[in-house]
C-alpha cells in the first residue's frame, strides 16, 4: 500500500508516534483489569519489554502499532513514496526483531500474543476474548477463563474464529490445540461439542497463506475448516449452513414459568441466524 502524506505530514506524524503507553495500549490494560487481570508493565528483564506481562500466567503481550510493525493486510501499513529503501529497511529491522524477540521468550517457556492496533480500536471485545482463549489454563481459572468456558456450555455449536492475517509464522494448529485442551480440562461436556473451523479476514489474507493454514488445521484434527470474511459477508452463507446442519428442527425454549415450549408449534415464523 502506497503512502500519500507528504515528507512535512509523515514528519510530523513520526514526531507523534511514542514507544509505550500507547492509546491502544492503554485500553487494553483497562479492559484487562477490568476483566481481574494483575499485570506488570514493560519489563525490563525479558526480551523485548513487553508491553503487558501476566507473570501468573507466564505470557507476555506486545501492542504494535500496524504501520511501524507492518500488520499484513491493514490499510495503515503503508509505505512512504519517498526513500523507499530507507523506509523498507528500517520496517525489516522492526519485523526481525519481533521475530527475534518473541522466539527468545518462547524458548524461555512464556507465551506471546501479539495485539494490534486497528483490532483493539475496532473490535476490543474480540480481543479480549482471544486472550482469554489463548490464555493457558483458563480451564483452572485464570482470569475470566472458566466463567467464559462456563457461558459456551449452552452452546450447540462451537465455532473457532481465527484471524489469519497475522505472520507467516503463525502455528493455528498449536493455538487450536491449546483450545482444545482447555475444553477438555473444564469438562462439561464442551469437547464433545460439535467443533467448526472459521479463518477470519479472508478479504486481507493471501490465498496460498490461507490454503496452508487450513492443510495445517486439518492435519492436526480439525474436520471442518471455513474461510471467510466478517467485512465482505465471503464464505459466510457456507459456514451458516454448516451450523444450522447441526441444529434440530425443532427446539425448545423455557417459558417465564419453567414450562418447556415447543418453539415449532403453531405457525412458528422461519428462523434465520442472520
Amino acid at each position: 500500500m502506497v503512502d500519500r502524506l507528504t515528507p512535512e505530514r509523515r514528519s510530523w506524524n513520526m514526531s507523534r508516534i511514542r514507544g509505550k503507553d500507547t492509546g491502544p495500549e492503554r485500553q487494553l490494560r483497562s479492559m484487562l483489569h477490568r476483566a481481574g487481570f494483575r499485570y506488570r508493565l514493560h519489563a525490563a528483564d525479558l526480551p523485548g519489554r513487553p508491553d503487558i506481562v501476566l507473570k501468573k500466567y507466564s505470557t507476555a503481550i506486545f501492542v504494535n502499532g500496524c504501520y511501524w510493525h507492518r500488520h499484513p493486510g491493514c490499510r495503515k501499513a503503508t509505505t512512504p513514496t519517498t526513500r523507499t529503501e530507507f523506509w523498507q529497511a528500517k520496517f525489516s529491522a522492526t519485523v526481525e526483531r519481533d521475530i527475534r524477540k518473541t522466539a527468545e521468550l518462547t524458548a524461555a517457556g512464556w507465551q506471546v500474543l501479539t495485539v494490534w492496533e486497528c483490532e483493539i480500536a475496532s473490535q476490543p471485545e474480540a480481543v479480549l476474548n482471544r486472550i482469554v482463549g489463548e490464555l493457558k489454563g483458563a480451564a483452572d481459572g485464570a482470569g475470566i477463563g472458566d466463567r467464559f468456558l462456563g457461558h459456551i456450555e449452552r452452546c450447540r455449536v462451537l465455532i473457532h474464529l481465527i484471524d489469519i492475517t497475522g505472520t507467516e509464522d503463525a502455528d493455528p494448529a498449536e493455538a487450536l490445540r491449546i483450545v482444545e485442551e482447555e475444553l477438555a480440562a473444564y469438562g462439561g461436556g464442551l469437547e464433545d461439542k460439535p467443533r467448526l473451523i472459521a479463518l477470519n479476514k479472508l478479504d486481507l489474507a493471501d490465498a496460498e497463506l490461507v490454503a496452508g493454514f487450513a492443510q495445517e488445521l486439518q492435519a492436526a484434527g480439525a474436520e471442518q475448516v471455513f474461510a471467510v470474511s466478517g467485512a465482505t459477508g465471503e464464505g459466510i452463507e457456507a459456514l451458516m449452513d454448516a451450523v444450522l446442519s447441526y441444529l434440530p428442527d425443532r427446539t425448545a425454549t423455557e417459558t417465564k414459568g419453567h414450562e418447556i415450549e415447543d418453539a415449532a408449534q403453531g405457525e412458528a415464523d422461519e428462523w434465520s441466524p442472520l
